[in-house]
């Protein structure tokens, strides 16, 4: 196990369809550092603050998010296991009393683009989405903003409301037992 560690992470993220997920992908792999292609789960728990873990094929994790969902900019603690103790994290969460609210199924490609992180998801019953982040200490928090948002407008993407998110997370949050089948 590692040691937790908390950093300030910028991000944003916007929604693109399918045409545009395969332009970007070609474009990142021509044109980016490949880091990772990923295949996830991740649980969000029903507790106050935002709590998750996920499995995907390299380790488990568990993490906190402090700040409201779907913001720019939060703080984290991030705590790595090993891959295969992904079931009895489940089950300490469980007996704690953390039952999963919702899960995801993902596809993510991680690259790097400069000093920018670029993740481009394909969820399965929640769409495709470009995420760009830094992670930063607090005093560069508007420049890294600022640099993501430029970043975002040069790959053609307009980055999407956090009301957007938060609307198509409500949706998926009553329906992905549905939708993710």
């Amino acid at each position: 196990m590692k040691r937790a560690r908390g950093f300030t992470e910028i991000e944003i993220r916007g929604f693109v369809s399918d045409s545009k997920y395969r332009r970007l992908l070609v474009f990142l792999k021509k044109n980016c550092k490949f880091i990772s292609k990923d295949n996830q789960i991740t649980y969000y728990f029903d507790k106050k603050g935002n709590t998750r873990m996920q499995r995907n094929d390299f380790f488990t994790k568990l993490w906190i998010k402090r700040g409201k969902l779907h913001t720019s900019t939060h703080r984290e603690l991030e705590i790595k296991f090993d891959k295969n103790d992904f079931d009895k994290l489940e089950e300490a969460m469980l007996l704690m009393g953390f039952a999963p609210k919702i899960k995801w199924f993902r596809l993510r490609y991680t690259f790097r683009w400069g000093n920018t992180n670029v993740m481009l998801d394909k969820t399965k019953g929640y769409g495709n989405i470009i995420e760009l982040e830094m992670i930063c200490s607090s005093r560069e928090k508007e420049r890294s903003l600022k640099a993501l948002r430029e970043g975002m407008h040069s790959l053609g993407v307009k980055e999407t409301p956090s009301a957007e998110f938060e609307r198509k997370y409500k949706y998926y949050e009553r329906n992905w037992r549905r939708l993710a089948d």
